[in-house]
């Protein structure tokens, strides 16, 4: 039997929506706004792994394993730069799921 060192990570983040309103969505404060919203909670997992081959070793990973396009941040300005508009409004995601791999030498 052929026995190679090798290994297989998954990690998972998991941070839930925020307990209370900001400041920018609580109607007792001048910051509120009605388009400001309160954020979803979010998880993000990705997945590494590791052969070695002899003085070789090859990795591979993949990051937002499961797709993830949940809102992270959400910003709205008032007074928009672009002109003819008076709202701006941007909302951010993680990055579309990436993969990769690297070969390794180490001679001995």
């Amino acid at each position: 039997m052929l026995t190679r060192d090798s290994f297989v990570r998954i990690d998972d983040e998991y941070e839930r929506r925020p307990k209370q309103a900001g400041a920018n969505q609580d109607p007792a404060t001048l910051q509120c706004d009605s388009a400001n919203y309160t954020l979803s909670s979010t998880n993000f997992a990705s997945a590494r792994g590791s052969v070695k081959f002899g003085d070789w070793q090859v990795e591979v990973f993949r990051d937002n394993l499961l797709d993830a396009r949940t809102i992270t941040n959400h910003e709205c300005s008032i007074n928009s730069p672009v002109p003819g508009t008076h709202r701006l409004e941007r909302d951010f995601t993680f990055r579309r799921p990436t993969f990769g791999q690297s070969f390794i030498y180490r001679s001995k």
